[in-house]
């Protein structure tokens, strides 16, 4: 009896040993699968570690991995958290929840993680304390910010994008010359950082040293040609120092690169326009409008370029487009009116001309009466600035926020699929339909009807009855998002991928890129 005892208490702990490979072994292919960047594999592999020990931490954070790596960061900040709750030690996972409340612009949750990693873990990652800084920055707590970034400064002396984050947080508090100093100390830290060479040329642009502005990104195109942005701003500081030629052939690179630029073709349409070359001004601002048909400013300018090349209907349509919205606008009408005109509608020309004129003599009777600038008394901010259509935009962007550090990568596998809920379940020939499954059939016809409340109660119903009912997490995820409620619809889309519907990673990027 004894010897049988002692068999079995063997066979136990064989059993025990060989349980505990298992569940070390499919983590392993997990990770491979990660490697090989098989995301959604690599799902399967730790969902079947998680249901065997439930209480490792290693499966949850790796899972939140492949989950940013699939643009799921709702669910990999869940992930995270309940990898955490297995153990709260590990800084790694720290690290990656942070990035994903990075993702979702939660900086305050994300400054909470890293807080966490500094003050209480001894964190002396630099990237780290990078990014705590960069939180602080966007929470525009900036006393904050500057403390840690001096501590930096101090531990990492050489660190050029320390100084390009202090420069940020001078310029957010309108310190334009520290954040000049700081950019400076930090392009001579690393010549060869192409984001402190653009902040520098963009910095100088807005102080309006042109020559400056040019040589800086100058070094920033020599060192990364293929970013369409910076051609966009040199063109500008071209243009202020009257080399039309040079802008020119900036914005036709920036083009090149960036073929639906909006403001590429803006601008490259009033610089032809300019230059004489109107039938090319026209085709651009016919972009410009395709994209925004709104934009008032745009379709003037192809008003005046088509008065300029004979096609007087087209003119006329577009001057009374914007006269519309701005009834006030005396040049326009006298446009207006030379186009009538020239098309034998001379009725209209007239009227046109006497509109024109009323609209001057009111102007000229409040200006006198108010003794204040014209355009601050007869006209509108708006109708004041859409006589300034000669004007080249200016697209330098007072941000100069450098990227986060330490940021996960990865490729998304899934190809987009369209915005279809999934469809009712039909259960196999000769079974009866499950409660769960009816509920869940009951919120399809819901939301084909778009009747979104009930639909999300039926799916909800069924989701407690069966919770790995995955289609029914898609559709009300679905539902959710095409109502605005994004985080809530992440988390559903999450939970359905997690739970085999690989295409609600595919749909969770959809709703993401339209943020």
């Amino acid at each position: 009896m004894k010897a049988l005892l002692t068999w079995f208490a063997c066979l136990c702990a064989a059993l025990g040993m060989r349980a505990q490979t298992n569940v070390e072994g499919v983590i392993r292919i997990g990770q491979n699968a990660l490697y090989y960047e098989d995301y959604v594999l690599s799902i399967q592999y730790f969902n079947q570690a998680i249901a065997a020990k439930p209480y490792l931490y290693e499966p949850y954070f790796y899972r939140a991995v492949a989950k940013y790596y699939l643009g799921d960061y709702y669910g990999a900040i869940g992930d995270c958290s309940l990898s955490i709750g297995c153990d709260p030690y590990i800084g790694e996972v720290y690290r990656l929840r942070a990035i994903n409340y990075i993702r979702t612009d939660n900086y305050e949750a994300a400054s909470a993680d890293y807080t966490t990693l500094i003050t209480e873990r001894g964190d002396r990652d630099r990237d780290v304390w990078f990014n705590a800084a960069l939180c602080l920055n966007q929470l525009k707590r900036y006393d904050a910010a500057d403390s840690l970034l001096d501590t930096m400064a101090v531990r990492w002396p050489d660190y050029s994008r320390c100084y390009m984050l202090h420069a940020q947080t001078a310029l957010s508090c309108s310190d334009t010359l520290r954040s000049d100093s700081l950019l400076t100390i930090a392009i001579a830290k690393d010549t060869t950082n192409v984001d402190a060479l653009s902040a520098k040329a963009t910095l100088c642009l807005q102080r309006q040293l042109y020559a400056e502005s040019e040589g800086y990104y100058d070094r920033a195109i020599m060192l990364s040609p293929k970013q369409g942005g910076f051609h966009i701003n040199r063109a500008l500081a071209r243009y202020q120092q009257h080399n039309l030629r040079g802008a020119m052939d900036d914005y036709n690179e920036a083009l090149e690169l960036m073929p639906d630029n909006y403001l590429g073709h803006y601008n490259r349409a009033l610089l032809r326009m300019q230059v004489g070359e109107n039938n090319l001004a026209i085709e651009d601002f016919d972009f410009v409008l395709a994209r925004r048909p709104s934009d008032r400013l745009a379709l003037y300018n192809r008003a005046i370029l088509s008065q300029q090349t004979g096609n007087y209907r087209r003119a006329i349509s577009d001057y009374t487009t914007v006269l519309k919205d701005y009834p006030n606008f005396s040049g326009a009408y006298v446009n207006r009116a030379y186009c009538y005109a020239r098309i034998g509608d001379n009725r209209r020309a007239e009227a046109d001309e006497r509109k024109a004129m009323q609209i001057r003599l009111n102007e000229v009777y409040r200006n006198k009466a108010y003794s204040t600038p014209l355009d601050s008394v007869t006209r509108h901010e708006d109708e004041a600035d859409i006589e300034d259509y000669d004007k080249l935009v200016d697209d330098s962007e007072e941000n100069i926020v450098p990227v986060y550090a330490s940021e996960y990568r990865g490729r998304v596998q899934n190809r987009e699929v369209a915005a279809v809920h999934q469809p009712a379940y039909t259960p196999p020939e000769g079974e009866q339909i499950d409660e769960a499954h009816e509920l869940y059939n009951q919120g399809c016809a819901y939301s084909l009807s778009g009747d979104i409340a009930s639909a999300e109660a039926a799916y909800t119903k069924a989701i407690e009855l069966n919770p790995s009912l995955a289609e029914a997490y898609y559709n009300r995820g679905l539902d959710r998002a095409l109502n605005d409620d994004k985080m809530a619809a992440m988390q559903d889309l999450s939970k359905a991928g997690e739970l085999g519907l690989y295409t609600a990673y595919s749909l969770i990027k959809h709703f993401r890129q339209q943020k």
